[in-house]
């Protein structure tokens, strides 16, 4: 699966690079694509599973918005490519990697002592609507704020724990637990991102995104009280540049974009 989204991500790149060598040499009109402009961005933060091993001491509340161990948390890495057009409007395909891990210890189901580890590779497509500030803003600003979401494939490879020793099958004083350490699934990502320009082409900001999969077997397991599918949450520190653009003279007479 991984290889499949790898294919996938690149595939995707090159189609990128063919919309932009074509802008460059007048194959495809402003007027198809107007006051556009691509980007390279990359991305890392923390992240974390809300899966069904692990958490807090205490009950969930808010969907367990507080089922949240510190510990626990890892890094979630991204790469993608985006274009934005006029009325601040755009979109992004995304790679991600991410590995994320959990344990009972400290939880209020400690007696169940599972723990697990989880690699974990998706690619998305997302739309994304820039509601403060933006290049297509009536008075141009260095930073914008803006809404993402959209949908994409998810695979996890997992590793599940009982006592410290490797499991494939429910433990026998837990029966109607199930694992399955491979999985891969359709997931809807969305969130809330902040970005300033430090120079016309160089822009840093920040992402606190949410990833619900259609899945509960993120972290290899699902037991016999989950209530809810796996939830992957991450705040990532982006780095974006933008490579070209097709801003029209009217645009381009702004001192910033010069």
């Amino acid at each position: 699966m991984k290889k499949v989204l790898i294919i996938i991500l690149l595939f995707g790149v090159q189609i990128s690079f063919f919309v932009v060598h074509a802008q460059k040499n007048g194959l495809i009109g402003k007027s198809v694509i107007p006051n556009s402009k691509s980007i390279f961005f990359a991305a890392a933060g923390p992240a974390y599973c809300f899966g069904d091993v692990g958490g807090s001491h205490y009950e969930q509340f808010l969907n367990g918005i507080n089922d949240w161990d510190v510990l626990n948390t890892r890094f979630l890495f991204s790469l993608g490519y985006g274009q934005t057009f006029k009325h601040n409007i755009g979109y992004k395909l995304i790679f991600n990697y991410g590995n994320f891990t959990g344990n009972d210890k400290n939880s209020r189901n400690e007696a169940r002592q599972y723990s697990f580890n989880s690699e974990v590779s998706s690619l998305s497509l997302q739309a994304e609507y820039t509601f403060l500030g933006g290049i297509h803003s009536n008075y141009y600003d260095y930073y914008s704020l803006y809404l993402f979401g959209g949908i994409g494939v998810m695979n996890s490879n997992a590793e599940v724990k009982k006592n410290g020793v490797a499991i494939s099958q429910p433990p026998p004083d837990r029966i109607y637990d199930k694992i399955k350490l491979n999985e891969t699934a359709a997931f809807i990502p969305f969130g809330i991102g902040y970005k300033y320009s430090i120079t016309p082409k160089f822009s840093i900001g920040a992402e606190l995104s949410w990833n619900y999969a259609f899945t509960d077997f993120i972290d290899g397991i699902s037991t016999v009280t989950s209530k809810e599918n796996d939830l992957l949450a991450n705040l990532s520190i982006t780095f974006s540049y933008k490579f070209f653009d097709s801003l029209t003279p009217a645009c381009r007479c702004l001192p910033y974009n010069q």
